[in-house]
């Protein structure tokens, strides 16, 4: 922890860049876009001077911006705007970022492409022109930003730079990508001298070592290789191979918001005077599940998704949800329609659930993907099989409709089959509601099961696709939260754990590892 004074010295002191391929303050699909924002802000509240690097995506930022730098690259004038929010953002548009499609519509390697090239233009400049302005780290975000950080490898290399590079794996892609890319698309040349785990090599003996494996490539490339939760790394050291046992490090993801910031909301909202209170709970989540459920509409941000799902959420009754008829206790789920994050099983432990608890409310929020129309329609039959139990909200919410339905939930589920951190489950704790998730990743650090710690429990934990256990933990979970005394303590232990993640801790494990 840095002290007062040392906190004063650092004023000043070169640069952060953190490169990430989305923003919640300029373009958000999902949750890496809430990650470098958050940490650059916690950083700078320590004295570092902490960027973020965007592409626009589409977005047209009107105040509060000004033209930085500009680029021609293969015909295209690219420019890097100055956005002037906290933390500051330097947003990259024109070209192939006009295209709303942040991971969809068949542009991401090209997007990735030109990022890198982009931010590797802007680097040698200030190299060139502004020492000051020279970058004292580069931390890149999953694999979209690998080609920046490479070609600031090679700068870095042919300039002598005292500079740290910093790969940050969010979720293992197992992205595999052609040499060609690399040399003929954003031009390393196969024997340009680049720095990694061995020294300084040619390129092409460190993607030969890599096999392409974009991730692979980052480990061998870069000073620092760091996942988001201690639980994670295990699972990243088994893939990436034995010899990277010891030598990756995490810097955890962490509260998105704060249980003030929900309570305050739900305050608002529902005139809720004791937000631990379960009859206060319970009012709240009646007028949701009978009165506003129907307005709690979703938003498909990526414009290629939503044309591609239009005619199957209007055939499944998908596009409107509707309120329930009658109250009951709340299941709450919310995250991206995606393989990984379980819905088979939760699908398969559904009917059990229901026939123990018939009068069971289950709300599921997915936000979909590109490729996500098989499972909408397995979606869409459940949601005609369990009408009575069952709504689905696709798209993303605003941020109030989540924080009241987290809020107004007896249990929030998380039966991911692999998980690096967990976001919303953290999010769960916060808004005092306890969580049933698969021992997986993140997960097992966040919640503290009940069957082993009763007095400081905030869940239960389950193996990873155990549709039979999943179901158990979850009526068991609801039983236990009809008791009113039960259900304040179980309330008053999230709120606690949620307080284990913060920013402010993160960004200090972050500078630990920055200048080890």
């Amino acid at each position: 922890m840095l002290n007062g004074g040392s906190r004063r010295r650092l004023v000043g002191m070169k640069p952060i860049w953190l490169l990430s391929f989305e923003s919640y303050m300029v373009r958000k699909v999902g949750g890496l876009g809430e990650v470098p924002p958050r940490l650059a802000r916690a950083l700078r509240e320590k004295g570092y001077e902490a960027i973020v690097y965007t592409p626009s995506h589409g977005v047209k930022l009107i105040e509060n911006v000004e033209e930085l730098y500009s680029v021609n690259i293969r015909g295209e004038n690219y420019r890097i705007l100055r956005y002037r929010v906290n933390p500051e953002h330097f947003v990259i548009e024109g070209g192939v970022f006009k295209d709303e499609n942040v991971y969809s519509g068949g542009r991401l390697l090209e997007k990735s492409a030109v990022f890198g090239l982009v931010v590797s233009s802007y680097l040698r400049h200030v190299v060139e022109t502004g020492f000051d302005k020279v970058p004292i780290v580069i931390h890149g975000n999953d694999w979209h930003s690998y080609p920046a950080l490479l070609l600031s490898n090679m700068l870095k290399v042919e300039k002598g730079l005292s500079l740290k590079l910093v790969y940050q794996l969010h979720l293992l892609s197992k992205m595999k990508i052609d040499l060609d890319f690399f040399t003929s698309v954003i031009g390393v040349r196969m024997h340009a001298p680049i720095t990694g785990v061995e020294g300084v090599k040619p390129f092409e003996y460190y993607f030969n070592r890599a096999g392409g494996w974009v991730e692979k490539l980052a480990y061998l490339t870069v000073d620092h290789y760091v996942t988001v939760s201690n639980g994670y790394v295990k699972d990243v050291e088994k893939n990436l191979g034995w010899e990277t046992a010891g030598r990756i490090d995490y810097i955890p993801n962490a509260l998105v918001w704060t249980s003030k910031e929900v309570f305050d909301t739900v305050a608002k909202h529902y005139d809720v005077k004791n937000p631990l209170d379960p009859e206060e709970r319970k009012r709240v989540r009646r007028k949701i599940l009978t009165e506003d459920m129907a307005g709690f509409k979703g938003v498909i941000t990526e414009p290629h998704v939503k044309e591609s799902l239009k005619s199957l959420l209007e055939h499944y009754e998908l596009d409107k949800p509707k309120a329930f008829d009658k109250d009951g206790q709340l299941v709450f789920l919310s995250g991206r329609l995606a393989g990984q994050k379980g819905l088979d099983t939760l699908l398969g432990s559904l009917e059990r659930i229901i026939v123990e608890n018939p009068r069971v409310r289950i709300v599921l929020a997915y936000i979909p993907v590109e490729g996500s129309e098989p499972l909408i329609r397995k979606l869409g039959e459940y949601h005609w099989a369990f009408n009575e139990n069952l709504r689905i909200i696709i798209g993303k919410m605003s941020p109030e409709d989540y924080m009241s339905l987290y809020f107004a939930a007896d249990a929030y589920l998380v039966p991911s089959r692999y998980e690096p951190f967990g976001l919303v489950a953290v999010e769960s704790v916060a808004a005092g509601t306890p969580v049933v998730a698969s021992f997986t990743g993140g997960l097992k650090d966040i919640v503290v099961d009940l069957r082993e710690n009763p007095e400081e429990g905030v869940g239960f934990l389950i193996r990873p696709g155990n549709r039979f256990e999943l179901a158990e933990a979850v009526v068991m979970l609801l039983e236990i939260m009809k008791n009113p005394a039960n259900q304040e303590r179980i309330r008053r232990n999230c709120v606690k754990r949620s307080q284990e993640f913060s920013w402010e801790k993160s960004a200090g494990k972050a500078l630990k590892i920055y200048f080890s």
